[in-house]
């Protein structure tokens, strides 16, 4: 820290730590997400829920059930074994292939079925789904074990593997998400970019990270031609100064959750003129 206060927040900056980590949790998605991390993720969450029965009796006496009845073929191939490695190492005097983790073998032992219109297992699926799939488990797990903690969702390019149709769906999610919970995202997608509050972007470029001020510095960072510069909208409306702009914004997303919902899709622009002379210029502009 620069500035004033450097000293204090230095003399302090244990506690502060303390503070931060009892208080705060951090989740990080990566932007690789293959269908093993889905089952990565699932696996931590049975275990969890599974590890219950491990303590109770009829469990128990199956999985001891099973163990008697496969330990002696277990016993024929460790003997088999044994005779085969003591030829390439003689100081090799036995080998036992034992049954002790069946219990654990039996709680991963499952698939993700995912029907989307077709019932198939996960990792079939195209990379947009299994992207998808293992956000939201992410998401699902961190919640689960939060206790007292709030939790900071972390996701790199999101949009990765998404049909542009499939990112707008998923930047509603994100915006209902960022309610309850942080959510920080890198992104290169136009349609990701938080167009309500300008100074939520942070753009980096060559090392250094700066919030961005204004549209242009995020177009630009992104290399959006005119085409598609995040200057159109379906409807705009058009008002005389930047305080009719903001008045009339915030009392839209206030009386319906319809417009606020446009206006952050950018459906819908509110806009000022600058004065009532450039009337005819800004129409002509957005026409």
């Amino acid at each position: 820290m620069k500035g004033r206060g450097k000293k204090t927040l230095n003399t302090k900056k244990v506690p502060i730590a303390d503070f931060i980590r009892n208080h705060v949790a951090a989740e990080y998605i990566s932007a690789l997400r293959p269908s093993e991390m889905a089952l990565e993720i699932v696996d931590g969450l049975i275990q969890n829920e599974l590890a219950t029965l491990e303590e109770n009796l009829d469990y128990k006496q199956c999985i001891q059930q099973v163990q008697d009845l496969q330990q002696p073929i277990l016993d024929k191939i460790s003997d088999k074994l044994q005779k085969t490695v003591s030829e390439f190492i003689p100081g090799v005097r036995n080998i036992h292939i034992t049954n002790e983790r069946l219990a654990h073998a039996f709680s991963t032992s499952f698939n993700i079925l995912v029907d989307d219109g077709a019932k198939t297992d996960l990792s079939t699926k195209g990379d947009g789904i299994i992207s998808l799939a293992s956000i939201s488990l992410m998401k699902h797990v961190s919640e689960e074990s939060l206790g007292a903690k709030s939790l900071i969702l972390l996701i790199e390019e999101p949009e990765s593997h998404l049909h542009p149709e499939a990112i707008h769906g998923l930047r509603q999610v994100l915006k209902d998400i960022s309610k309850k919970q942080q959510v920080i995202i890198t992104t290169h997608s136009p349609i990701l970019v938080e167009r309500e509050q300008i100074g939520q972007n942070i753009i980096v470029r060559r090392g250094h990270a700066q919030k961005a001020k204004k549209i242009e510095d995020i177009r630009d960072a992104l290399g959006i031609q005119m085409s598609d510069n995040l200057i159109g909208a379906y409807l705009v409306l058009l008002v005389e100064g930047e305080e009719d702009r903001d008045i009339v914004s915030l009392l839209l997303t206030s009386f319906s959750s319809n417009l606020g919902n446009a206006i952050s899709r950018r459906l819908l622009v509110v806009d000022h003129l600058c004065g009532a002379t450039n009337l005819q210029y800004k129409a002509t502009f957005y026409k």
